[in-house]
């Protein structure tokens, strides 16, 4: 019998680096399980419903089997009334029995996608194992920003919605009080912005799918880039905090406007409870970059995904979750990491590095402004006006010219590497 190798001491540390790693990876959803209702979440929780639904869109778009696509369905009905039998029914919200679903359709698409990944091989596995990564994305990435923001209520006492507040009067009137009053007082109004609020999960698989389908021709994917923007932006909550008019002015939103605080530099603890996600709207930032991204579809998905962008602007602000200003300094925040994520244009090139530096520049100094100089410009509505358009025309112009770089290099790179039998890029030419 062969004597077993001792292991060496890299080894051991790599072994405990990959247990501490899988131990962190499985805590949170244990503890999701215990203590953050998670089980009760699952059928009563529009969010989750629609972000874990994205683990079906991501299956669907693999290409299976129509009999696998039946089993996925059946089994995605058994679940759906065994969770009915057992809790006793589901929470009633507007279209309750439609997105319900989508928590029963993603967790079947993961099983199916399990077995894949356990049975195949080669390539299959790989591909089936992919999947499975990308659609449990969804549901730990709902886990983990629960717990997240949870702890921004606690970690930070005082918020500065006065500032933002402020300088949202400087534009000569307050954005979200004026289109919280369309839709305050309307039921119907009010459930289908709100139910278009919980669903910015689902072009984010659809594109994830389009990438995969594409092999990330401009070497980034879009999963890598949201939990990139979505953790610099969380790290920002501590540097300028707020939660929104809906929670600073309860009682008061939309209907009766406040006037700004005559002592803007005294900021005082908020006895309410509420998450500190406001400065900047990172929900606003991902619909952005859904748009920045979604170049490789036709122009009627562009359309379709201009008009969620423009939706989920109107959604943030009339349900009282954000200020304008909050979506104003999402625009180059997001464009520091859609620079920092487009490895096809190499870093020296200035279409890249000057997005990275507009970026981080006009980020930390929006929030300098806001929270040293926003009392020095009360009234000032045209200059206030100037640096709003100026900021967001800005960002969308240098990550454009990033976005046709990127592209003429990916064009550039596919004609480099293409070989003769091999098929073509659309409108390149018949291959032989």
């Amino acid at each position: 019998m062969t004597p077993r190798k001792p292991r060496t001491g890299p080894s051991v540390f790599l072994e405990l680096a990959v247990a501490l790693g899988l131990i962190a990876l499985v805590m949170p959803l244990l503890f999701s399980v215990a203590y953050g209702g998670l089980l009760g979440n699952i059928g009563n929780n529009p969010i989750l419903a629609f972000a874990v639904v994205g683990a079906f869109i991501i299956h669907l778009a693999s290409g299976p089997s129509r009999r696998e696509v039946l089993i996925t369905l059946v089994l995605a009905a058994v679940l759906h009334f065994l969770y009915q039998r057992i809790t006793g029914g589901f929470a009633r919200y507007f279209g309750y029995m439609i997105i319900n679903w989508g928590s029963f359709l993603g967790i079947s698409s993961l099983l199916v996608l399990a077995i894949h990944a356990i049975r195949r091989q080669g390539e299959q596995r790989k591909s089936a194992l992919s999947d499975l990564i990308a659609g449990g994305a969804f549901f730990y990435y709902w886990i983990v920003l629960g717990f997240a923001l949870t702890l921004t209520d606690y970690l930070i006492p005082r918020v500065y919605d006065q500032f933002l507040y402020a300088f949202d009067g400087s534009l000569g009137f307050q954005p979200s009080f004026v289109l919280g009053r369309l839709i305050y007082g309307r039921p119907l109004a009010w459930d289908l912005v709100r139910t278009l609020y919980f669903a910015i999960a689902l072009p984010v698989a659809m594109l994830y799918a389009s990438q995969r389908r594409g092999r990330y021709a401009l070497g980034y994917k879009i999963f890598p880039l949201l939990i990139a923007a979505s953790t610099g932006g969380y790290l920002l909550y501590f540097v300028l905090p707020g939660t929104g008019p809906i929670y600073e002015f309860r009682g008061l939103f939309p209907f009766h406007i406040p006037p700004v605080a005559p002592h803007l530099g005294k900021i005082e603890p908020m006895l309410e409870r509420a998450v500190r996600n406001g400065m900047p709207s990172l929900h606003f930032g991902t619909a952005l970059l859904l748009w920045w991204n979604c170049r490789i579809w036709p122009k009627a998905g562009r359309a379709v995904i201009l008009l969620f962008l423009l939706a989920t602007a109107f959604a943030t602000l009339a349900l009282g979750q954000h200020y304008l200003i909050d979506l104003v300094v999402a625009f180059p925040v997001m464009l520091i990491f859609q620079a920092a994520a487009i490895t096809a244009v190499p870093l020296s090139a200035r279409e890249r590095w000057v997005p990275l530096a507009v970026g981080v520049c006009g980020t930390f100094a929006w929030l300098a402004f806001l929270r040293y100089g926003v009392a020095l410009w009360l009234g000032r509505h045209a200059l206030s006006w100037i640096l709003v358009s100026g900021t967001m025309i800005g960002c969308c112009l240098l990550e454009s010219r990033l976005w046709k770089k990127a592209r003429a290099s990916s064009e550039r790179n596919a004609q480099r590497n293409f070989a003769p039998n091999q098929f073509q890029l659309p409108g390149s030419g018949r291959a032989d």
